[in-house]
C-alpha cells in the first residue's frame, strides 16, 4: 500500500463524482463508494478517460458526512491511499488483485476559485459519462 499526502495547498488531482453507492452493513456501519473520473489528453489531443472506485476515511468520510457529495460534483484530493490487494481463496491461492483508492481528504472544487475563467468550463460536456 501507498499513502499519498500534498506538501503544499495544491491538490494532487482534481476528478469528477460519478455516482455514489453506499452499502449497509450487518454491524449498522456503512460502506460508502464514490466512483470517480479523471481524464488527460494524449499527444494529438484526444482525451483519455479512467474510472476510479474509491472509499472514504478520516477526514474524507467526515467531509463526505458533513456535505455528501453528488453526482456532477468536481473535489480537489490532498490525500489519499493505494493499495493492489487480491482476496485469498480458501485453499490459500489468491485471486487477481485489485486497484483500490482510499480518499483520505479531499474538497470539493469550486469554479469560482479559479478567477471566474476557468478552463475547466467545458468538462461536464467533454465528460463520458
Amino acid at each position: 500500500m501507498i499513502f499519498i499526502t500534498a506538501q503544499n495547498d495544491m491538490p494532487l488531482f482534481r476528478a469528477r463524482v460519478n455516482g455514489i453507492t453506499e452499502k449497509q452493513l450487518a454491524n449498522g456501519g456503512k460502506i460508502t463508494t464514490v466512483i470517480l473520473s479523471t481524464t488527460e489528453k494524449d499527444k494529438d489531443g484526444t482525451p483519455k478517460y479512467s474510472s476510479w472506485f474509491a472509499n472514504m476515511m478520516g477526514q474524507a468520510r467526515k467531509s463526505f458526512e458533513a456535505d455528501p457529495l453528488q453526482k456532477g460534483d468536481y473535489i480537489n484530493v490532498f490525500s489519499f491511499k493505494q493499495t493492489n490487494v487480491g482476496k485469498k481463496n480458501d485453499d490459500g491461492t489468491f485471486d487477481r488483485p485489485f486497484f483500490n483508492l482510499t480518499l483520505n481528504n479531499y474538497e470539493k472544487h469550486s469554479f469560482d476559485d479559479n478567477g471566474g475563467g476557468s478552463s475547466y468550463a467545458s468538462l461536464e460536456e467533454d465528460s463520458p459519462f
